[in-house]
């Protein structure tokens, strides 16, 4: 598992912090936008595919839809022969809240959502795409806050899957009316956690991106990008191991809260017992001691009809193969039968 983990961590810190930085940096000394004009808005109820010369659009029901329909669009959607896309998302699709984090979750922010998603939102972190946006941090009190906006992947990934049967990359992930572009999609594909040939792929393009630049700048400028980008790899080398390190804490730390929580619903408390007992033995009965153990109950007391004692416990849920330990006998001073019954305590709750 901490393989997968390192495997993935270590292609999205390439991708961000090499192949993405010396791509837009190409992009910007060229002059070349990568914007294809192309757009898919997804709401609730279906998709809306626009190009630059038809801001109309084509409805589309569902992401089930004949891709014969949009395949004569396509060419617009090109740039440098490389279908590209920009994705609108309804706000209705999203849960957005503001949330507050410890500031030293900031280095890991990422890790720490994904651990914490289930606690913030209804959702596992398996089951969305999330994006944080920090707004503001108080280093004295040690907290960071920001907007959390989170999308449940079976309400795009059907989109998304479309859009890969289309051969169309995505380019960005906006809200519909704002540019800012969030990280609610696929990380390189299905296969982002395998270190074979996703790495092997994201190395060459790196290869690549040095190449053209070796031959557009000058000799002390290739001496100063190479070192830049050596720096570059061994810092993501570092973080790829912090994440490791921090991926196996994070598991053990889930291991330690799960065993807890389990021996917490496994342990009844005598106040519910007590309670139980209050409700079901009737008026005329009363007891004198109360032992519980982990799965069994022992009482004794006094009761004007104590065979009637255990048709009335074995009627709750709390409460099950009810007997007595004794013979009941009888107390000469009242007339009251004394009796020591034991019992076992089923899983259920009292509600």
């Amino acid at each position: 598992m901490l393989d997968g983990v390192a495997g993935q961590e270590i292609g999205r810190l390439l991708r961000d912090q090499l192949i993405d930085p010396v791509m837009a940096c190409l992009a910007s000394r060229f002059g070349r936008s990568s914007d294809s004009g192309c757009r898919l808005t997804i709401t609730p109820a279906l998709g809306i595919f626009h190009t630059a010369s038809d801001q109309k659009g084509i409805k589309l029901p569902s992401a089930d839809t004949d891709l014969t329909r949009l395949k004569p669009y396509l060419h617009n959607c090109s740039v440098n022969n490389r279908r590209r896309i920009r994705i609108e998302l309804d706000p209705q699709l999203l849960m957005i809240r503001d949330i507050r984090l410890p500031l030293v979750a900031k280095k890991n922010l990422q890790n720490v959502l994904s651990y914490e998603m289930d606690r913030l939102s209804p959702f596992s972190s398996e089951q969305v795409y999330f994006h944080f946006k920090p707004l503001e941090q108080d280093e004295k009190r040690g907290w960071i806050k920001g907007r959390l906006i989170v999308a449940q992947k079976s309400r795009l990934d059907p989109w998304y899957a479309l859009l890969n049967q289309l051969a169309v990359e995505i380019e960005s992930v906006t809200l519909v009316g704002d540019a800012s572009p969030l990280t609610l999609k696929p990380r390189n594909g299905k296969s982002s956690g395998v270190m074979g040939g996703k790495l092997n792929t994201l190395m060459s393009v790196g290869l690549m991106a040095l190449l053209v630049v070796a031959l557009v700048t000058p000799i002390w400028q290739q001496r100063q990008i190479a070192i830049d980008l050596e720096n570059t790899m061994r810092l993501a080398q570092k973080k790829a191991a912090d994440v490791m390190q921090l991926q196996e804490k994070l598991s053990q730390r889930r291991d330690a809260v799960g065993m807890v929580s389990s021996e917490r619903e496994s342990y009844l408390a005598m106040s519910e017992v007590l309670l139980e007992l209050t409700r079901v033995i009737p008026a005329g009965s009363w007891t004198r001691k109360v032992i519980l153990s982990q799965e069994q109950v022992n009482v004794t007391g006094e009761s004007d009809q104590a065979a009637e004692l255990i048709t009335l416990l074995e009627r709750t849920s709390l409460f099950e193969a009810v007997r007595f330990k004794s013979p009941v006998v009888q107390n000469r001073r009242n007339g009251k039968e004394v009796f020591d019954l034991t019992m076992q305590l089923t899983r259920e709750r009292v509600q």
